[in-house]
């Protein structure tokens, strides 16, 4: 089982190292100190599973995530955190991840979730446990997000709510500057910050955003995002 460590700390990368060496079955193939080198190890060694620390320089942990399983559906990814916090699990599983583990778990116990999830199953520290996961999650593209009581537009702000509504229905920047009166310099300010705090890359990034996260149902040629709580 081919490995990808992507973690800032060094120390974190070297236990990790040290932890999977003297392993027959799991092999570190290649590592990243952020995001972007992360990737380019990914894209290289074509890893069957990446361990990825939720804080990270730059994009986090969650929303580098949501990249490398746009990058590589079929690459498991493990989210590794300080904190047993529901929500960010929560927030790790939307994006796509197919295990999240903790810093403070026992090399052993962290070792045979590298390997639960590299057989394709989900993996979550016990404290964790009480989170409904959909049936098959993580194994496929298309996936319903389940109902883990938290909201993922949480990070933006109403005006960046209304932006992104609008940006997924497909009006141009004129239009929804027009409907919100103000001017087109500002939306394509508010797009870049929406796209910087949910990790996309542009339109396409966001549509398909909303869908893996079941803020929208098709109608027609019309797409409907459900409102904000």
């Amino acid at each position: 089982m081919r490995i990808v460590v992507v973690a800032g700390e060094p120390i974190v990368r070297a236990g990790i190292k040290a932890a999977v060496e003297p392993c027959g079955d799991l092999v570190l193939v290649g590592e990243g100190a952020d995001a972007r080198a992360g990737f380019s190890a990914i894209d290289a060694e074509k890893p069957d599973v990446v361990i990825m620390d939720v804080v990270l320089n730059g994009m986090n942990g969650i929303a580098a995530t949501r990249e490398v399983k746009r990058r590589a559906p079929e690459t498991h990814v493990i989210l590794l955190s300080a904190t047993a916090n529901e929500r960010e699990a929560g927030e790790a599983f939307a994006a796509g991840a197919d295990g999240f583990v903790l810093k403070t778990q026992p090399i052993d116990t962290l070792l045979e979730a590298f390997r639960t999830v590299g057989r394709g199953g989900p993996y979550l520290p016990p404290g964790l446990r009480g989170i409904v996961l959909a049936k098959g999650l993580g194994r496929s593209r298309r996936r319903t997000t389940p109902s883990l009581g938290f909201d993922v537009l949480e990070a933006l702000s109403p005006r960046e709510r209304e932006v992104f509504d609008l940006v997924i229905r497909g009006w141009r920047n004129r239009d929804i500057a027009r409907e919100l009166c103000v001017s087109a310099k500002t939306i394509d300010t508010h797009r870049t910050r929406i796209n910087h705090k949910l990790g996309c890359a542009g339109t396409a990034d966001l549509i398909r955003f909303a869908a893996d996260n079941g803020l929208w149902r098709s109608n027609g040629v019309t797409y409907e995002v459900q409102s904000p709580p």
